[in-house]
């Protein structure tokens, strides 16, 4: 009975793991190749907005939630258009009392449905060790007039890409319970 119990937990912990990755890689917008070192900040980003905020529509946020730490000074970025149906034109980081975030603004508001492809690089000082990129987000626009946090929780459109090796490990989990179930 026991062996039973254990077998159907591991199985559902692999259903899970494979799930929440696969979930993870098909974000609308994901922001890849981040690179943030205490003096530089470059990532990529690319996919399809699915949820526009009320205000700041020709804006995307990026950043970990809540983190007030990570930037001490900056210049202006540079962004490199890759194509897409929204055209950004400028970048920058800001330092904002509710978390520290990039942007990337254009001339033309963001609808859903519309398709962003770039990259994003400046210069700066960072705090290079107190944010995690891996849980930083990206949120097109916000979503009230006297925004608390940028990137805005409530317009969340996409999130960093998982490293390789969180898919690699969910898929030797899935690759681990056939094997347990076919015996």
């Amino acid at each position: 009975m026991e062996r039973m119990m254990i077998r159907r937990l591991f199985y559902v912990a692999a259903v899970v793991a494979v799930t929440l990755c696969a979930r993870s890689y098909h974000a609308a917008l994901s922001i890849s190749n981040i690179q943030l070192t205490d003096t530089t900040l470059a990532f990529d980003i690319a996919g399809t907005v699915d949820v526009v905020g009320d205000y700041g529509q020709n804006q995307l946020y990026l950043g970990e939630l809540g983190n007030t730490s990570w930037v001490n000074s900056y210049s202006a970025g540079i962004w490199t258009d890759g194509g897409g149906t929204v055209t950004m034109v400028g970048a920058e980081v800001n330092s904002l009392g509710a978390g520290d975030y990039a942007i990337i603004g254009g001339p033309q508001s963001m609808i859903v449905g519309d398709t962003i492809q770039g990259s994003f690089s400046l210069t700066g000082s960072f705090n290079a060790g107190s944010t995690t990129t891996s849980n930083w987000v990206v949120s097109a626009g916000y979503s009230t007039k006297d925004f608390e946090a940028l990137p805005d929780p409530n317009t969340i459109t996409g999130s960093a890409v998982p490293e390789p090796s969180s898919g690699l490990f969910a898929l030797i989990l899935a690759a681990a319970a056939v094997i347990r179930r076919r015996r």
